[in-house]
C-alpha cells in the first residue's frame, strides 16, 4: 500500500469489553477512550460536527490526559484524515478548514501539526516523484507536474531537492 487512503480514514469500531479486573475495580478498558473519539468523527458528515468539549468529555471518562499515548493516536487520526485529504494532491479550502477544526478539537499544538504535514507532504511528494521516475527521466510536463505539486503540499525547496535526490538514488540502484 502506498500510504495515501481513498476512503474517509475514520469507521466505526466496536469498544472493547471490561475484563473481570477491570469490572471488578469499576474501570473502563482504556483503548476504548480513542475508539469512542473515532467513531465520534466516524458518526458524523463532516469532521466540522464534532465539538471539543466531546472529545475532552471522553478524555475525562477514561482518565485518559490529552498528552502521552492517548495525544498519540489522536495526532494519527490527524494524519489519517490529512493523508486523505491528500488523496488527489491537494488540499480544497474546505479540506483546509476541517484540519484546522481537527486541530482544534484534538488539542494538537503548532509544532505537533507542521510536524505531521511535513512528514506527510514529503511522503505524498516522494509518492509523486517515484511515479515520474518510473521511465528514469523527468519530461517537462512531468517536471511541472511536481512543481505544482509542491506548492501544493507547501514543501522547501531544499526538502524537494533532498527527496529528488534520493529517488534518484534509488531508481539508479534498481
Amino acid at each position: 500500500m502506498d500510504g495515501t487512503l481513498t476512503r474517509p480514514p475514520f469507521e466505526r469500531l466496536p469498544l472493547r469489553r471490561r475484563t473481570l479486573l477491570q469490572r471488578a475495580m469499576n474501570r473502563l478498558p482504556r483503548e476504548n477512550a480513542w475508539i469512542e473519539v473515532n467513531n465520534l468523527l466516524a458518526d458524523v458528515a463532516e469532521v466540522r460536527g464534532v465539538r471539543p468539549e466531546q472529545v475532552a468529555r471522553i478524555a475525562e471518562r477514561y482518565r485518559m490526559p490529552l498528552r502521552g499515548e492517548f495525544c498519540g493516536r489522536l495526532e494519527r487520526f490527524y494524519r489519517d484524515y490529512l493523508l486523505f485529504c491528500l488523496a488527489d494532491r491537494r488540499l480544497s479550502e474546505d479540506e483546509r478548514s476541517d484540519l484546522a477544526h481537527l486541530k482544534r478539537i484534538l488539542r494538537l499544538n503548532d509544532r505537533v501539526v507542521s510536524a505531521i504535514h511535513e512528514s506527510v507532504a514529503r511522503q505524498v511528494y516522494a509518492q509523486g516523484v517515484d511515479a515520474v521516475l518510473s521511465d528514469g527521466r523527468i519530461n517537462p510536463e512531468e517536471r511541472e507536474f511536481l512543481h505544482i505539486l509542491q506548492q501544493h503540499l507547501a514543501l522547501s525547496s531544499k526538502a524537494v531537492d533532498g527527496i529528488l535526490a534520493a529517488r534518484r538514488r534509488q531508481a539508479e540502484q534498481r
